[in-house]
């Protein structure tokens, strides 16, 4: 028999707030999320000065965020495996991926692929758990330092939000610490 985790409410309301986070960070254009899966991320993301894509590999998914509750009118859904993703170079000006490079059998290669549809000076969030779904390889030295090692093989520019106790826009770095997240802000550079 399988049993729902007790903290799977706190994860909820983690990758909320960090979809809710992002929404503030990105701004409007092309937005993409790569893993979307049910479509959650894609209804934090959607606005009329968006056009919102949720790109996941896994068709009855994206059917299933498609019907469950009524897109916006600037949402697109497209089946697609991240590794070769369908659009042009430079085509989004902003990329979410929550809770999916991890499981990935070639980071590197997505990553790559992220760094390719982004617009010049382009924003990727990526978050990544740091709890028992994390596999152990991910783990050394640290969570962090494995996860910049990745991004930097690709992305020049990686930051994590900070903590900050006076500014209530960095919430996020502290709500995704107390549920097992973390989150890095990659930007699209190129140099002369």
């Amino acid at each position: 028999m399988n049993t729902i985790p007790m903290n799977a409410t706190c994860k909820n309301i983690a990758h909320q707030a960090i979809y809710d986070w992002a929404n503030k960070e990105l701004g409007n254009g092309t937005i993409m999320d790569i893993g979307s899966e049910l479509g959650f991320g894609l209804r934090h993301l959607s606005s009329r000065d968006r056009h919102v894509i949720g790109l996941d590999i896994q068709f009855d998914e994206l059917v299933f965020s498609k019907t469950y509750d009524r897109p916006h009118e600037n949402e697109q859904y497209v089946c697609a495996d991240g590794m070769v993703i369908p659009f042009s170079d430079g085509f989004c000006g902003g990329l979410c991926m929550v809770n999916v490079l991890h499981l990935v059998h070639d980071p590197i290669q997505i990553l790559k692929e992220c760094w390719r549809i982004l617009s010049p000076h382009g924003l990727l969030i990526v978050t990544i758990p740091t709890d028992y779904n994390l596999p152990d390889n991910w783990r050394i030295p640290s969570e962090k330092e494995y996860f910049k090692t990745v991004l930097k093989k690709v992305f020049s520019s990686v930051e994590f939000p900070q903590k900050n106790h006076t500014d209530k826009e960095d919430a996020i770095a502290q709500r995704q610490g107390e549920f097992g997240l973390l989150t890095a802000i990659c930007r699209k550079t190129i140099f002369p």
